[in-house]
């Protein structure tokens, strides 16, 4: 494979070689001492585009906020100097998602005591739903006073309800919509 056509700079002696890396930096130097003392004459949109990269390659020191190491930043809002000091400083209560140190309680749905309730509303309802009444299949135990708000009435089988799958997405506590049901 050649070299790539982008960065092949032609040798005006012999057409269609490619000139060398030493060439190319010798070529690049020889134009900035020009450009330096004066001789090389540009156009005002060349001119503007020099002007407009020295605006953005002018480096900018900062501290990092979590490794305190002195970095070069080329926007106003960099804060880090590196994207893993970062992720690392926002851990904790340092991360905008902080809730206040405390973890939500998982259902524990391995327990004993959770299986035996589970057990026992299917029991008192026959295995059947009882919104369309399909008995078997894939039936769910249904709290008809959300787990989150009502700790007390977890393993009441009264606050039970026997519900197949399908029934179950429409209730007015299941998944997301417990988030606009709270308390319900």
């Amino acid at each position: 494979m050649g070299p790539r056509p982008h960065l092949m700079l032609l040798n005006k002696k012999k057409k269609g070689v490619p000139l060398s890396y030493e060439h190319r930096n010798k070529m690049s130097l020889t134009k900035l001492n020009k450009f330096n003392s004066g001789e090389l004459i540009l156009s005002t949109s060349q001119k503007k585009g020099l002007e407009i990269g020295r605006q953005k390659t002018v480096n900018r020191e900062r501290f990092c906020l979590y490794c305190s190491d002195k970095f070069d930043y080329v926007n106003k809002e960099q804060r880090f100097c590196s994207r893993t000091c970062n992720g690392l400083y926002k851990r904790g209560s340092n991360n905008p998602n902080w809730k206040g140190g405390f973890f939500l309680e998982r259902r524990p749905r391995d327990t004993i005591e959770y299986k035996e309730w589970r057990t026992k509303v299917y029991q008192r309802d026959n295995y059947t739903c009882q919104t369309c009444s399909i008995k078997g299949g894939q039936l769910v135990a249904h709290h008809i006073k959300s787990w989150k708000s009502y700790p007390g009435l977890r393993y009441e089988v009264s606050n039970g309800l026997t519900l197949c799958t399908p029934c179950h997405k429409k209730t007015h506590n299941y998944g997301w919509n417990l988030k606009w049901n709270i308390g319900e």
